[in-house]
């Protein structure tokens, strides 16, 4: 899941079938105007500089 812009991106998953799971390569985007009373609970950036850091 990823947030930006105002809009919840959720990506990939599963299709779900009687007999198999198959991955899925769907992409899905909600604003979040449509939860009134929804707030980010944790939020962590990573920028370049912070990876570069690391290695």
């Amino acid at each position: 899941m990823h947030f930006i812009n105002d809009k919840l991106y959720i990506i990939g998953g599963y299709d779900f079938s009687n007999y198999y799971t198959s991955p899925s390569s769907k992409t899905y985007s909600i604003s979040i105007d449509e939860f009134e009373t929804t707030r980010p609970y944790r939020i962590r950036v990573l920028s370049q500089d912070s990876l570069a850091n690391k290695n």
